[in-house]
Order: structure tokens, then C-alpha cells, then sequence
């Protein structure tokens, strides 16, 4: 669960050992939680990232768990949480995060199509 400026409370799946620990120049923290606190960011208004797999939905996170469960990069408790909450179907707000991208790309484009040719 993380908190997306915007867009409140939003639960993603997070599939990544690694992660943005210090804040890259020019850009600007959009959200995170208490274990990555820089998991979206912007730069400027016309670039938007985020860390966690918005791509991923539980579909994929049930087959991504019974084909990866035998590497010993990922602990076995935490496949075992991720493939409990596929199989319940944990609701995740992919749909809605997708919306907010489209939205923040939209309006970046919309303000390259304004602004005057130099």
C-alpha cells in the first residue's frame, strides 16, 4: 500500500529488490510508504515514475509465484504471502493508477502542444 499524491491510499504490487533511495536531482517525491519512501516520483511536469508493477496484476503475481518459488532470490515466506493474496484475489488499484498516468501525460502533452514556438 502506498500513499500517491492525488490519489491517496493505493495498493500495488511490489516486485523488486531494489529501489530509489536517494532522491535523483530536480526530482520530486509523488509518494511511497515506509519501506520505499521514493516509490513515485516526477521530474518536472512531464516525466512520472513509479517503482512498484502496476503491469502486475494478481493473475500475474499467481503465475509469477508458482514459476519463481524455487529461486532462492526470493524468500519463500514472502512467495507464500504474495500467492495467499492472488488466490484470494487481493484487489489492487492498477486501473486507477493507470488513470492518473494517462492524466498526468495527457496534461504534459497538452502543455507542449500550447506552448509557443521558439
Amino acid at each position: 500500500s502506498y500513499q500517491i499524491e492525488s490519489l491517496g491510499d493505493v495498493a500495488l504490487n511490489a516486485w523488486h529488490q531494489d529501489q530509489v533511495v536517494n532522491l535523483p536531482q530536480n526530482a520530486r517525491v509523488l509518494g511511497g510508504n515506509a519501506f520505499c519512501a521514493n516509490a513515485a516520483l516526477a521530474y518536472g511536469d512531464h516525466i512520472w515514475t513509479i517503482q512498484p508493477h502496476p503491469e502486475f496484476g494478481t493473475d500475474i503475481i499467481a503465475d509469477f509465484t508458482t514459476y519463481k518459488r524455487s529461486e532462492s532470490t526470493y524468500p519463500k515466506d514472502r512467495m507464500d504471502i504474495a500467492a495467499n493474496a492472488a488466490a484470494r484475489g487481493l484487489s489492487i488499484d492498477q486501473d486507477r493508477l493507470a488513470h492518473h498516468m494517462v492524466a498526468f501525460l495527457s496534461a504534459a502533452a497538452t502543455r507542449k502542444e500550447e506552448a509557443p514556438n521558439v
